[in-house]
């Protein structure tokens, strides 16, 4: 259903160049943090997007992370 899901594929324009110049490990470790949120997301990979979507879900919901609103 999903293929290669976990292999790595180089794509014609693919950079792995960062906007800031320094050069991605290939997924070895998250992109560094966004904003005021000191949030980052994870590389898509095939079905990933729906564990995304859960992950951030979940991070925002009180009662998950502990906190009493």
């Amino acid at each position: 259903m999903f293929g290669n899901l976990f292999e790595e594929e180089e794509e014609e324009g693919f950079s792995s160049t960062s906007s800031k110049g320094r050069v991605s490990k290939g997924g070895d470790e998250p992109p560094p943090p966004r904003g005021r949120s000191n949030l980052c997301g994870i590389k898509n990979q095939g079905g990933t997007c729906y564990l995304n979507s859960l992950l951030q879900t979940l991070m925002f919901t009180p009662e998950f992370r502990g906190e009493d609103k």
